[in-house]
Order: structure tokens, then C-alpha cells, then sequence
């Protein structure tokens, strides 16, 4: 069975328009050995994120001047969707993955206590709030676990604050890219060469 993975925006974040996820060439290598899991919060965020530049752009498109000088169709760019230009963009995707989303709607006093108590993922300083997009990653991760059966998953994850709160359980591997997840992972023993080694010992 295969190891589950799930990625934190700062690794799939993509602010190029011709693909949805980022960070292409990691999950590359992760896929040959790993289930991708990414949050809906996530998803979420790079649609708003990818909503917010094509749309930029769509407006500065109309108003250029070669749009006109070019006797382009302001008809046709006008008419360019952008939320059904990004659910393409979604379907298109040539990478599986699973999205996982908080189902138990009763986890708000827990959000609200770790808010307050400025505990992880919730940024320490009294001058913020930062923290809520990452609280509902890591409520995600945690009921997501209690769904699978071996109850171990990697989380793949840049931010200090997330990666703080997800180290205090045991079942959950922090770490940052590929690498660091061949080095954790059980499933470095399934190496061709690793297994001839062990027949041979």
C-alpha cells in the first residue's frame, strides 16, 4: 500500500495559468512511490489565487491598445471565463490526487481555543490573527487520519507555525520536499537494490 502525502499550499501554490498545481517536478517523484492528498482550503486558494491573475490580466488585456490596433475581437475576451477556464485547468490536470475536507463541523471551540491561546498553527505575536488557512489544513490532516487504516500519514509543509502543530503527533511525518521524505520513509525499503542486499544478507 502506498504512502499518503498531503501538501501544504506553499508546495503547490502555481502561479503560472497553463496548469493548476506547482511545484510539478516534486510531485513527479512523490507520485511514483505516494497517494497525493491535498486539502479543499487548498485547493481553494490556488483557484482564488489563479482567479485573481487571470482576471488581472483579462482586464489589462481589454485595455491595451494593440487589443484594438491588432482589430481583435473585444467580444471573445470579454466572454473568456475565468472560473470555467480554472475548473478545466482542474480537470485537465495530468497529476492524481485526493482532496480531503473537514467534514465535522464541530471543531470551531477547538479553531477558537488555539486562536485566542495564540497556539500552533496560529501565529504567537498579539498583532495577528495568522493562522486560520493553516488551522483548517491541520484540522483536515487530523480527521483524515482517523479515515485511513494505517493511521500514519506524511504532510509535506514549509510553514513554521502548521509544522509545529502537526509535529506533536506521532502519526503525522513532517517534512519539506522529496528528499527528506525518501529519508523518513518506509517505503525506501522497497528499493530494488535495497531488497537484493537483504535476499543476499
Amino acid at each position: 500500500m502506498k504512502e499518503k502525502v498531503i501538501f501544504d499550499t506553499n508546495i503547490v501554490r502555481n502561479p503560472e495559468t497553463n496548469t493548476f498545481l506547482g511545484g510539478r517536478e516534486e510531485l513527479k517523484n512523490f507520485l511514483q512511490v505516494a497517494d497525493i492528498v491535498i486539502p479543499q482550503v487548498v485547493i481553494e486558494e490556488i483557484k482564488r489565487q489563479k482567479h485573481k491573475k487571470l482576471q488581472g490580466n483579462k482586464d489589462k488585456f481589454l485595455s491595451n491598445p494593440l487589443h484594438k490596433i491588432l482589430a481583435l475581437n473585444e467580444d471573445d475576451t470579454k466572454s473568456f471565463n475565468v472560473e470555467t477556464y480554472i475548473e478545466e485547468l482542474i480537470v485537465k490536470e495530468e497529476f492524481a490526487f485526493e482532496t480531503i475536507d473537514i467534514k465535522d463541523n464541530n471543531i470551531l471551540p477547538q479553531i477558537k481555543d488555539l486562536a485566542i491561546n495564540k497556539k500552533p498553527p496560529f501565529e504567537a505575536g498579539d498583532g495577528t490573527d495568522k493562522g486560520f488557512k493553516d488551522s483548517l489544513i491541520y484540522f483536515s490532516v487530523l480527521e483524515y487520519l482517523q479515515e485511513i487504516p494505517n493511521k500514519n500519514v506524511f504532510v509535506c509543509v514549509k510553514d513554521g507555525r502548521l509544522k509545529e502543530a502537526l509535529d506533536a503527533h506521532q502519526n503525522i511525518i513532517v517534512v519539506e520536499s522529496y528528499e527528506e521524505f525518501k529519508q523518513k520513509s518506509v517505503s525506501q525499503f522497497y528499493d530494488e537494490y535495497f531488497i537484493q542486499k537483504v535476499e543476499k544478507e
